[in-house]
């Protein structure tokens, strides 16, 4: 019950009842029916929208990432073949132009790479084969890669970052050079241009506005269009848990780029510690679906204001009468202030509740609840803020307690609730949670001012098949009794 009066469907317009049942009947299927088609063919649509859309940007993620591998495992493989001729020939080979011509003839055929250096063990810059000789005193220790190196990988993807020889964006990929003994002795390291992956990027996409991102594992940015800030990482993407479940796949995430709500591919590359990731705006997907929408809810509103005029003047005075018997029934029952149960409709419920409990040697309680210090509430605030008051611990009452809960308003601030199936213990434990609730949370008076007040609560429970309603209020009353000489804001028992 928690609070609320039900509606009464018994009286003297039971024979109205009878009377339109039929009618009813046939205007609510009809209705339904109306809704549920048009509900259905929504629904299938946008299904099949977002379906088509999830399939545009996998066969994107999957194109990039064919083409991403192709890249990386030329780029493997040129990085592998110098790093043998270094080991062979020696660092001090590299030391002269006989080095610079080499890389220049070994990266002749890669026109997208940016550079290619050769950086010896203390991150010092020997050679580059798009650089002047002798090249600029430019030290790389500092950079992630180089770190990586030194703590024992041999292959690197690095990310995004600008060059510090040319200036421009580019992403690099780095082979560690080791000597006979496994001992560090430096990198070969390429640098592919941005541009390449924004050129490769255009051409693939589908509907032409999705983002593509291809993330390294720990949430840097291997390579993006459209471009964002150089060096910032986004480890919390929800593609990577994504990615520990399945392969590839396709679904709905806020993006961590710009925080809107996005329909997301992905494709895992292989072996490597990367994943592609193509992704639209949902609203940008869902527009042409939208106008579906429109179309359909246009038409179903036609349908239904015709249904319901055709139904409206058969129901109007029936309607209209049993609504005025139902609310007349209601405010017999209801407290008009807070919309709880008055004190005659509350010993009514109570004593149903005491005579089931009785029946079936079931346990009940029963909590008297006192706002503390209501005169200098309404002193202070006027009898409008005291009705605020009185209205919001209402309020808590309905979303605080159990359906099957009894509550009711005796007069001034006084409640009394009963609580089915529960003993004392639990009783005490759902009073105190009461007031501790309304301790804290306080209420918005209109006036704009935040005003916290305190209950005082009394609790009793059911002894045995003598007792009755009177008894159980008079224990939880002398309980409530206790709480307010014992300083209010507290929770005693009788």
């Amino acid at each position: 019950m928690n609070g609320h009066v039900p509606d009464s469907r018994h009286g003297p317009d039971a024979g109205h009842q009878l009377l339109r049942f039929p009618l009813l009947m046939m205007v609510a299927t009809a209705a339904v029916l109306l809704v549920f088609a048009a509900a259905s063919l929504v629904l299938e649509n946008r299904r099949h929208t977002l379906q088509e859309a999830g399939r545009e940007n996998l066969n994107v993620a999957r194109l990039v990432g064919f083409h991403t591998m192709y890249v990386i495992n030329s780029s493997v493989l040129l990085l592998d073949s110098v790093a043998d001729h270094v080991r062979k020939k020696g660092f001090a080979y590299f030391h002269g132009e006989e080095g610079k011509r080499f890389l220049q003839m070994r990266t002749q055929d890669y026109p997208d790479l940016q550079s290619m250096l050769l950086i010896d063990r203390h991150g010092q810059l020997l050679v580059g084969a798009t650089l002047p000789f002798p090249p600029p005193r430019v030290n790389y220790e500092d950079r992630d890669y180089f770190q990586a190196h030194v703590g024992g990988q041999d292959l690197v993807f690095g990310e995004q970052l600008v060059s510090r020889t040319q200036g421009r964006r580019g992403v690099t990929i780095s082979r560690a050079i080791r000597g006979g003994d496994g001992a560090f002795e430096g990198i070969v390291l390429l640098t592919i241009e941005s541009s390449h992956f924004e050129r490769m990027f255009q051409s693939v996409r589908g509907l032409g506005n999705e983002e593509i991102t291809v993330f390294r594992n720990d949430g840097a940015i291997f390579a993006r269009y459209p471009e964002i800030e150089v060096g910032k990482r986004y480890p919390q993407a929800s593609v990577f848990a994504k990615a520990l479940e399945m392969s590839s796949g396709v679904y709905e995430a806020t993006s961590v780029f710009d925080e809107r709500l996005r329909l997301v591919a992905f494709e895992r590359l292989g072996d490597f510690p990367l994943i592609v990731v193509s992704s639209q705006l949902r609203e940008q997907v869902l527009s042409s679906w939208w106008s579906f929408c429109l179309v359909v809810f246009f038409t179903l509103v036609l349908a239904l204001v015709w249904l319901g005029a055709a139904g409206r003047y058969a129901f109007r005075t029936v309607l209209h009468n049993e609504t005025l018997q139902l609310e007349l029934a209601r405010l017999a029952r209801t407290d008009a202030l807070t919309d709880l149960a008055n004190r005659r409709h509350f010993t009514e419920l109570a004593e149903k509740e005491l005579a089931r409990s009785q029946r079936y040697g079931s346990s009940l309680a029963m909590l008297m609840v006192d706002i503390d210090h209501f005169k200098r509430i309404n002193d202070s605030h006027g009898h409008a803020g005291g009705d605020e008051v009185l209205r919001q611990l209402g309020e808590v009452f309905r979303l605080t307690l159990r359906n099957i809960d009894v509550v009711g308003r005796l007069g001034g601030e006084e409640f009394a609730i009963v609580l089915a199936q529960s003993g004392l213990d639990s009783a005490l434990e759902v009073a105190e949670r009461l007031r501790a609730t309304i301790e804290q949370q306080g209420v918005l008076l209109s006036s704009g001012i935040l005003l916290h007040y305190t209950v005082s609560i009394g609790v009793t429970a059911l002894t045995g098949n003598e007792d009755s309603v009177e008894r159980l209020l008079k224990r939880a009353d002398d309980a409530l009794y206790l709480a307010k000489n014992g300083g209010r804001n507290t929770v005693r028992s009788a």
